[in-house]
């Protein structure tokens, strides 16, 4: 049993200076060898590069993860497509894609990814609207993430049925909110019908189009919030009530 234990200790022991050495090492060699040969040169890589790059590559990425080894979550884009760029364009190692984004806004976002994955979407057609998912790896001429194209997804969008809001008058307003309060049972159960389509209308829009994805309670929300008095007033006008009809 002493033996036994002896040997464990040894076998502990070893393990931490093999674990200290590896880790030293790795500092000492990115720090006195790559690093100083590729920052008054880069993009060029050191003739070491590849060997590092595989020897220590769980190292590579606790340091590029911010001293942490826990994964991080897909980022998902989608917007319309305007323009693929190869490896070859862009005279580097990485391809891009350039999205009008549904949130408003131009991305442009570089990326590797498995050949015939990125040659899928190389394919795609500009115009065509997205849904993009991006993991992470390790960039081959540093020790920073770029994104890692995981799967694409083409989205036939249907057309914006958000209504949007308007000015105005406070005499209108009344009117609006007066109509809208005077109903019979009947029109009431017409306007709550529009009102219901119309909310279905923009969730389904929102999760097609994603521009809910950063926003807290995501398309939940933006149906709260998406029935504004346009949309009372359209509700109104097609049960019968339209809010601009003058009254003597």
């Amino acid at each position: 049993m002493k033996k036994m234990f002896s040997a464990l200790i040894y076998c502990l022991g070893l393990l931490t200076l093999t674990v200290g050495l590896y880790v030293s090492s790795f500092y000492l060699v990115r720090g006195g060898l790559i690093r100083p040969h590729e920052r008054p040169v880069e993009p060029n890589s050191h003739p070491m590069r590849p060997i590092y790059n595989a020897f220590f590559y769980p190292m590579r990425w606790f340091s590029a993860n911010g001293a942490s080894f826990q994964s991080s979550p897909t980022k998902i884009y989608y917007g319309r497509l305007e323009k693929f760029r190869s490896v070859g364009e862009r005279n580097g190692s990485t391809s891009s894609v350039e999205l009008d984004s549904a949130e408003g806004g131009y991305l442009m976002i570089g990326f590797t990814g498995r050949q015939a994955l990125v040659q899928s979407l190389s394919q795609i057609e500009p115009g065509t609207y997205l849904k993009i998912k991006f993991g992470r790896a390790l960039d081959q001429k540093s020790d920073r993430f770029i994104n890692r194209l995981v799967g694409f997804e083409v989205i036939d969008l249907m057309e914006d049925p958000r209504i949007p809001q308007k000015e105005f008058t406070a005499q209108e307003l009344d009117r609006i909110d007066n109509l809208h309060n005077s109903l019979s049972a009947d029109d009431r159960m017409c306007v709550n019908a529009f009102l219901e389509e119309y909310r279905d209308a923009v969730f389904e829009h929102c999760m097609q189009a994603g521009y809910a994805q950063n926003i807290g309670g995501g398309c939940a929300h933006v149906v709260g919030r998406g029935v504004n008095t346009a949309v009372i007033e359209q509700a109104l006008e097609k049960c019968g009530h339209p809010a601009s009809q003058t009254t003597d």
